[in-house]
């Protein structure tokens, strides 16, 4: 009935509409309200002190405050890039504006679109919508808390607040469990918009309270709110009848005087001085709520500097990764989990600066993650604070030294022998996409799902960036291994071989790629990187360990790190889902290094 009179009326009405069925219930239950002495009242007014009024001015600068912070925290939620400092200027005057006047969202839409009229009708339609939200949200969750904490109300009520409390505890299980970055915000975020909207009506039911200090602040709060909620479904100005109607009911010890007087004082002090401030600042200084968006601090599609320090930089260039921009250049490769934002190696200059990427984490709302960074940046973070954890060694083999004759390369001289009797040839030129997908599907059946992240499945647009050496037994292509190329170092990625490779196929293939960058004048073969220590030891490394021994590498320790403890805990664990578990939608690539956490499947 109501939808199909409110579809009748247009939408001009529908916003009306609420408050004259307002009006209309106060009229009906007009003899439900306490009588109260208009001199009481009077008189009630008059002797309330200034460290009333004082407390109840400081609880509503910093209820608005609070607005301010949540908004500006929706914004990062939304990927709006609106400068913070403006952002809650133009919600903090919003909201002033809107408690004066009624009729929140449609009212909260102008102000915003007249504060921030370069991201036009539809930014501020997405801030007023997400932003009012939150609040609500947070406003019934606190009540939820006041009424099953404080026995308010009967049964009835009761029940409704465990119920809220289940449906919120239920949307933010969804939200840590979210799996896929992008569908949800990511948890941080989301916990900083709750605590901030919840700290705002928590400083709103301050400022009234200060007018009522005879009851306790904790029985009021769960009062104070629920009527809060009733003003602003009425949509009229201050919440006018429905707020006070709705406290008479929730709080029927309290004197009818006191409690008109608390609610004529609230308007006064929460209301009318922040409506007056606002409309004074739209009306003469509009420059306070414009500012220029904050830049771009990632960005998809971009390819690493060709005189990246590290040739895993190459791992931009696979679907999912995203660059770390610094001064609008591509600085680092990370990667956006659901809650984390990872950084997958050193910048590209070889040196991991963490200012930049808590910066972009900050943006996005996630938490910040240094991942398989080198020993001397895992100290120069951890001399800032950071918890640190080793997750194991990368070999680098010199390839200007490289030679299988020597003594310690004793065991790849027996392995290259026999791929070399069974016939097996080594050559630059890649096998053709239908040879590689075939010889992939068959590692897969054999070893198991391709990881994601920094952990491999192959890819034709992924491979067309790496150098690429392919296996031959008798003119038909049996196994092959991707290489990143940077400016002084290779480093091994993919690495697939069919049930037909002969014992020895990878050591000769490794072996020639080696060589070949030594004829090329790269100083550096980067084996990637496998577990170490007692800590960590998945499923298959010791295995690899062995088959990367056997060139005698030198072992450089790799390590994570994250602002604490628990970050680093959380971000480890988020980033860990992503490698065992890639986006089935996404194109599939990836190198095929271990890490400290996912079973690597070569021995």
């Amino acid at each position: 009935m109501y939808q199909a009179v409110t579809t009748y009326l247009g939408p001009a009405m529908r916003g009306l509409f609420p408050m004259l069925i307002a009006v209309a219930v106060l009229v009906a239950l007009r003899d439900a309200w306490p009588a109260a002495e208009l001199s009481d009242i009077v008189a009630r007014l008059t002797r309330i002190a200034p460290g009333q009024w004082a407390l109840s001015l400081a609880a509503t600068a910093a209820c608005f405050g609070c607005f301010a912070r949540s908004e500006a925290a929706v914004h990062r939620a939304l990927g709006t890039r609106r400068a913070p400092l403006a952002a809650g200027r133009s919600a903090m005057a919003a909201l002033g504006v809107t408690q004066v006047t009624g009729l929140g969202p449609l009212v909260g839409l102008l102000v915003r679109w007249r504060c921030d009229p370069a991201g036009g009708l539809g930014r501020a339609a997405m801030v007023t919508a997400a932003s009012s939200g939150a609040f609500l949200a947070a406003l019934a969750t606190l009540a939820a808390l006041g009424i099953v904490s404080g026995g308010l109300g009967g049964t009835a009520l009761r029940i409704a607040g465990w119920s809220i409390l289940a449906v919120v505890a239920a949307g933010l299980l969804a939200v840590a469990l979210n799996r896929r970055a992008g569908r949800l915000p990511p948890l941080p975020l989301v916990l900083t918009i709750a605590g901030w909207a919840m700290a705002d009506a928590s400083f709103a039911a301050c400022a009234f309270w200060a007018f009522l200090p005879e009851i306790p602040y904790l029985q009021v709060l769960p009062a104070f709110l629920l009527s809060l909620g009733a003003g602003l479904a009425s949509g009229l100005p201050g919440g006018a009848g429905s707020f006070d109607l709705t406290l008479a009911q929730s709080l029927p010890l309290a004197a009818p005087g006191a409690l008109i007087c608390a609610a004529m004082a609230f308007r006064m002090a929460h209301v009318a001085v922040p409506g007056a401030l606002a409309l004074a600042a739209l009306t003469l200084r509009p420059s306070l709520f414009a500012a220029p968006d904050l830049p771009a601090r990632t960005a998809t599609g971009l390819a690493p500097p060709p005189d990246a320090t590290r040739a895993e930089a190459g791992l931009l260039h696979q679907p999912g990764a995203v660059a770390l921009l610094r001064h609008g250049r591509p600085a680092a490769t990370c990667w956006a989990a659901p809650h984390t934002l990872a950084q997958i190696g050193p910048d590209y200059d070889g040196y991991t600066r963490a200012d930049t990427l808590i910066a972009a984490a900050w943006e996005q709302g996630r938490m910040p993650l240094a991942y398989k960074i080198e020993e001397r940046d895992a100290v120069r973070l951890g001399a800032r604070g950071w918890a640190r954890l080793r997750l194991g060694a990368e070999a680098v083999v010199d390839a200007s030294t490289f030679d299988p004759a020597r003594p310690a390369c004793r065991q790849l001289r027996r392995k290259l022998r026999k791929a070399e009797t069974a016939g097996v040839t080594i050559g630059t030129d890649p096998a053709c996409p239908a040879d590689m997908a075939r010889i992939d599907r068959a590692w897969q059946a054999t070893c198991g799902p391709a990881r994601g992240v920094s952990m491999g499945r192959y890819a034709p647009c992924y491979v067309a960036h790496q150098r690429v050496f392919t296996a031959r037994l008798h003119g038909r292509a049996v196994a092959f291994i991707t290489l990143h190329q940077g400016a002084r170092e290779w480093t091994l990625d993919l690495v697939r071989w069919d049930a037909e490779a002969p014992d020895g196929t990878m050591h000769a293939l490794v072996a020639h790629a080696i060589s070949a960058a030594r004829t090329e004048g790269v100083t550096d073969v980067s084996l990637a990187a496998v577990a170490d220590g007692a800590r960590w030891q998945p499923r298959g490394s010791e295995g690899l360990r062995r088959f990367k021994s056997y060139f005698d590498p030198r072992w450089r320790p790799l390590y994570a790190a994250a602002p604490s403890r628990l970050a680093l805990a959380l971000g480890l664990a988020d980033l860990l889902w992503c490698i065992a578990r890639p986006p089935e939608t996404a194109p599939a690539h990836e190198d095929d290094e271990t890490s400290a956490f996912v079973h690597s499947a070569h021995s």
